[in-house]
């Protein structure tokens, strides 16, 4: 019994602090709902445990493994429920609940009404092995990408749920009193418990650690007044692109955009202007680019725009398009005003794998488009830049 008093002892105290972490993390890191969900959870957790240790040194009251059983069969439903929140897939509350409560019943008469220790055992451990393979089946739903840390949970989660089928399965085939093998169900419970709980538990932390990183990652990456990518977020994907074009033969362009006499519509209008005005066209170039495609701010009113699979040609006609839409929108403005933009397009020649270079070039056609007088679109042709040898 004292070993068995030792593990329950660990795991309320384990869920006692998971509860808190997660309670922590929720306050403090954009209130998810599914941080909540598990802090709630592990909560009825520590319920859960200091009824199980009260079973135990009270001498098996009947109400108190029902209590136990409740609580078990509460706790994982959350679970489940908070891992698919966070997958933003349906949680399916009202079967749960029909579930969650034809389970307490299935335990209760095995019970009281119609005794059946090994079911009234096995039938909580049924019900979490469903719940944690539906809450398994949400993260890894087919098309979905994933990172390490929600396919390291998912493994977790999919070896707590057959970890609980085997449990029942003990419990039913000997887990009856008259069985020579009686309780060997609670001896592998409370083996593989502790283990099972607890990964599960910190996966959930992992999670919501791993989320963090990926906000941290977007923010440093990502311009803050339009939303769009900035120089640093452009050029580690741009890299990338450049990279994939080249190892498969396939064209690709680059275009240079930049607003037209902006500092006249920040001296005129004032900055709130200004922005408002880089807002709209970001927008409005965003939603016309392809998935695939990438959109940034370099600059003050400097934007960057990489066409895949895109010969040069075709890129001009794309990005002339852009510019006469641009034409027609009127700043809300006291007078009402138009802005054009300027654009330099060049595209990756054979032997160029530099976005640098590309860069430069498409930089110089848009140095041809402001000496022209503005609002159009020159194109750079074919002839690479010599790069800078270094001394």
């Amino acid at each position: 019994m004292s070993e068995g008093l030792s593990v329950l002892s660990s795991l309320l105290l384990l869920s006692a602090m998971l509860s808190i972490i997660l309670s922590i993390a929720w306050a403090t890191l954009g209130r998810a709902r599914h941080a909540l969900t598990w802090a709630a959870a592990f909560g009825l957790g520590t319920l859960q445990w200091t009824a199980n240790i009260a079973f135990m040194l009270l001498g098996g009251s009947t109400i108190l493994f029902m209590t136990v059983n409740m609580l078990s069969i509460v706790v994982s439903a959350l679970l489940a429920i908070g891992f698919r929140q966070r997958a933003g897939a349906r949680t399916y509350l009202p079967w749960l609940l029909l579930g969650g409560v034809g389970t307490i019943l299935l335990v209760f008469c095995t019970t009281y009404v119609v005794p059946e220790v090994a079911i009234a055992k096995a039938a909580p451990q049924i019900f979490r092995g469903v719940v944690l393979m539906l809450a398994a089946g949400a993260v890894m739903t087919p098309g979905r990408r994933t990172n390490a840390a929600e396919r390291s949970a998912v493994g977790m989660l999919w070896a707590f749920a057959l970890f609980s089928v085997i449990v029942a399965v003990v419990a039913i085939g000997w887990g009856g009193p008259a069985s020579h093998l009686a309780g060997l169900d609670r001896w592998i419970l409370l083996l593989g418990l502790p283990t099972a709980f607890a990964g599960t538990g910190l996966f959930a932390v992992f999670l919501i650690a791993a989320d963090l990183a990926e906000r941290m990652r977007l923010l440093a990456s990502r311009d803050p007044l339009t939303g769009i990518l900035n120089r640093r977020g452009f050029e580690e994907e741009a890299r990338r692109v450049i990279a994939n074009a080249v190892r498969h033969r396939q064209p690709l362009s680059l275009a240079l955009a930049d607003l037209d006499r902006f500092k006249a519509v920040n001296d005129m209008h004032g900055h709130a202007a200004g922005d408002a005005l880089l807002c709209r066209f970001a927008g409005m170039i965003g939603e016309a680019v392809r998935t695939g495609d990438l959109f940034g701010r370099i600059g003050g009113e400097e934007f960057v725009l990489l066409l895949v699979n895109t010969p040069g040609e075709a890129a001009v006609a794309v990005v002339d398009r852009l510019r006469r839409e641009v034409a027609t929108q009127t700043l809300d403005t006291d007078p009402p005003m138009t802005v054009t933009t300027s654009f330099g397009v060049a595209e990756l020649v054979p032997g160029e794998a530099s976005l640098d270079t590309l860069i430069a070039r498409a930089d110089r056609a848009l140095y041809r488009s402001k000496l022209n007088g503005r609002d159009r679109v020159s194109f750079a042709g074919r002839e690479p830049v010599a790069e800078a040898t270094p001394a």
